[in-house]
């Protein structure tokens, strides 16, 4: 597939050259693990003030439709730009170049995000109206009031991904993942707080505040990779990474489509379907993040670099990521299928959320456990594709799969209740992960998927182990003991892995061979 980058960024000259080193893989690992950690857990304790605030009652359904167009919108945004950008960036030689690009792009989205919030609150009374079905005259006003204030996620969202892009281009790890712990901290010190009080609005404005938290953070170590201008030399570059992210923006405009589609259709249903599909969604996303969302901001930046240098080492990074995420997806699914109501019932039943809930939101996380495994699968291959400049497969196989899938929950009558809802997703997802490997295999040989089944084997064998510590604290009843658990037995599960799996022990104990490096061109201003 022919480079649509290559008119417009010149290649690395050969002179001046500055030597990178890749930082050591187990030490960034660590800080990019770390940091999802304490979002993670920042996460659930949002979750959990909200359960106990709110329930399934209508103030938290009109939260979370006011929430899904802004956060759907910002990810199409983000998600098209980010990953070309990386690319995009590392081709630049030129330091100033390189600066100026990422200044304009980031100028010029960010208008646009402002542009796009601003109508959004003018439109957003008839938006919900439309959006939601049947007659809901009490939630489409209170929705409306909401999506007020959280429209302007749009652009706050979207900032900072592409910030995120930036800072993960030259391999600096460490801010995002500060930024993305002390953001959500701010959120839940704000509904902490105010919520009891002043109501569903604080946690709106608190939403607000986190992000503007993560991006004021980022913002300081910006200054020295991007030019805030828009640059006219720079267009050209700007213009090709636009078309370069016309196959992703396709993708992501479905994949997001499917997430907007689903609260819609929850408002037709029984009174608490969009909390339920809410609850078991943030949770399953939380799994998800963990296991391949923190795996896929580790390995992109190594997978763009080996794949425009050395093509064995591409191939073993990204055979490593497949082995990596198996070993991330297991631990993750016994907590579910075993853990799944004790976890859900410490968590969220106490105040408004009732036993039934916490029945329903178990039962749905079990279903969308399919969802779980093709979201990561379909994210480290995104991320193998992307980086050898291929952008339309992915796309195009998650396009079909997901536009299937919502033609499926609008027309075929087969959705009666979220459960079928989340069926649907579970088979969309699941099937577009596995194809997206067969083409893989295909495409590389089946190298690439060496290691999965030992991999998948020390990880049974972990789990087992895990299980047995982590079922043994659950079994003692005391408060939170299913949370007490599921970190002794995450912990029980790693160690274990590490003392039997020589691949994990290698990568993880010893540093990265001191010839693992880069070339840019150093020009200093």
């Amino acid at each position: 597939m022919s480079d649509p980058n290559q008119n417009s960024i010149e290649p690395v000259e050969d002179s001046g050259l500055e030597t990178r080193s890749l930082p050591r893989f187990s030490s960034t690992f660590l800080v990019v693990f770390l940091g999802t950690v304490v979002q993670i857990l920042l996460q659930f304790l949002l979750q959990i003030l909200l359960a106990k605030l709110f329930g399934t009652r209508i103030e938290f359904e009109a939260y979370t439709v006011a929430l899904t167009i802004p956060i759907a919108v910002s990810a199409v945004i983000a998600g098209t730009i980010s990953a070309p950008l990386v690319t995009f960036m590392n081709r630049i030689g030129d330091l100033k170049d390189r600066r100026e690009f990422a200044g304009t792009v980031l100028v010029v989205i960010g208008m646009v995000c402002l542009g796009i919030a601003a109508v959004g609150m003018v439109v957003r009374t008839p938006l919900m109206h439309w959006y939601l079905q049947g007659d809901q005259s009490e939630l489409e006003q209170l929705s409306a009031k909401l999506f007020a204030i959280l429209v302007w996620l749009i652009p706050a969202n979207a900032a900072i991904g592409l910030f995120q892009a930036v800072l993960q281009q030259s391999l600096e790890f460490r801010i995002p993942a500060i930024a993305g712990g002390l953001g959500p901290l701010v959120t839940v010190l704000t509904v902490a707080v105010f919520a009891r009080d002043s109501g569903i609005e604080v946690v709106a404005w608190g939403t607000i505040a986190g992000a503007v938290c993560n991006l004021m953070i980022q913002l300081r170590s910006l200054s020295t990779r991007v030019q805030w201008t828009i640059s006219r030399n720079q267009l050209a570059a700007f213009a090709s990474l636009i078309l370069a992210g016309v196959p992703i923006l396709i993708g992501t405009l479905v994949l997001k489509a499917d997430s907007v589609v689903d609260p819609s259709l929850a408002s037709a249903m029984s009174p608490g379907s969009i909390g339920h599909l809410r609850y078991a969604t943030q949770l399953m996303t939380i799994f998800v993040v963990l296991g391949s969302g923190t795996l896929s901001t580790l390995v992109f930046p190594k997978l763009a670099i080996s794949a425009a240098s050395d093509r064995g080492l591409f191939l073993r990074d990204a055979s490593m990521a497949l082995r990596t995420l198996i070993q991330l997806l297991v631990p993750s699914l016994v907590v579910i299928f075993l853990f799944g109501p004790s976890l859900v019932a410490d968590l969220y039943q106490r105040g408004e959320f009732q036993p039934s809930d916490t029945l329903e939101v178990t039962s749905l996380m079990k279903v969308l456990s399919g969802f779980f495994i093709g979201a990561g699968l379909c994210e480290i291959a995104g991320k193998i594709f992307v980086s050898d400049h291929d952008t339309w497969t992915p796309n195009v196989v998650g396009s079909i799969g997901v536009g299937l899938g919502i033609t499926a929950k609008l027309t075929t009558g087969l959705v009666q209740d979220v459960t079928s809802l989340a069926t649907i997703t579970s088979i969309v997802f699941l099937s577009c992960g596995l194809i997206l490997w067969a083409i893989l295999a295909f495409r590389y040989g089946t190298e690439i998927l060496s290691g999965a089944m030992s991999g998948a084997a020390v990880s049974g064998i972990s789990a087992i182990a895990a299980g047995v510590i982590g079922g043994a604290i659950n079994m003692m009843n005391f408060p939170f003991s299913s949370v007490v658990g599921l970190f002794a037995g995450a912990a029980t599960y790693f160690a274990v892995l590490l003392s039997i799996d020589p691949h994990l022990r290698q990568l993880v104990m010893e540093p990265r061979h001191s010839s693992e490096q880069i070339e840019t061109t150093d020009h200093h201003e």
